[in-house]
């Protein structure tokens, strides 16, 4: 189960494992990059949440490229 806090509020649901990747003491999930707007992500993660479909909105400052 994650958690992250996107432009609309706090997102929460599952994603699996190989979705996840550690950088020093941060967490970061995979999310493909499907609009930008100004200072912002819109951004598809892969799994099922209790909030979206997958969809969010994100600051471009949390991304990091794979």
């Amino acid at each position: 189960m994650i958690a992250f806090r996107a432009e609309d509020g706090s997102i929460s649901g599952f994603v699996r494992d190989s979705e996840l990747m550690q950088k020093n003491s941060q967490w970061y999930v995979r999310a493909v990059i499907q609009n930008i707007r100004d200072d912002v992500l819109e951004v598809r993660v892969k799994g099922s949440f209790f909030t979206t479909n997958g969809l969010a909105s994100v600051p471009r400052r949390y991304a990091l490229a794979a």
